[in-house]
């Protein structure tokens, strides 16, 4: 896991590169059942993450790059032409890109709330609303 890695974020990348950003918001990123989602989503995270707004065409070549050799393949495509679907080539490679963010302090555990959530108070609970008094 660690090997694949640095593949998939590799060191020559310029300063100004978006790819290790890219690669954790797609490891944030919500799933259907087998682990498919669509880059439309991966969005919401790349703008919680950088506090810059961020639409598909300022990121889809990162994930077409990860479906690569030269990125190691760390990501599977499936679908066709702007119904394109991507999940990580290896299921354990997403809670490792999260955890090692996080260890890394590149993450902090406040940020994993969903990016529509993240206004929110920290005590904040959806059934407190449905609370008569």
């Amino acid at each position: 896991m660690r090997a694949a890695l640095p593949h998939a974020r590799r060191r020559t990348i310029p300063p100004k590169s978006q790819h290790k950003k890219a690669l954790l918001a797609c490891a944030l990123t919500d799933t259907d059942e087998l682990g498919f989602f669509p880059a439309a989503e991966v969005g919401k995270w790349m703008t919680a993450l950088s506090d810059k707004e961020y639409d598909v065409p300022n990121y889809i070549h990162y994930l077409k790059e990860f479906c690569t050799d030269k990125r190691g393949r760390v990501l599977q495509s499936m679908g066709e032409a702007r119904r394109v679907r991507y999940r990580f080539a290896d299921p354990m490679m997403q809670p490792f890109v999260i955890i090692n963010a996080v260890g890394k302090g590149e993450l902090m555990l406040e940020t994993l709330r969903p990016p529509e959530q993240q206004d929110l108070p920290a005590d904040y609970d959806d059934d407190d609303e449905l609370l008569p008094f």
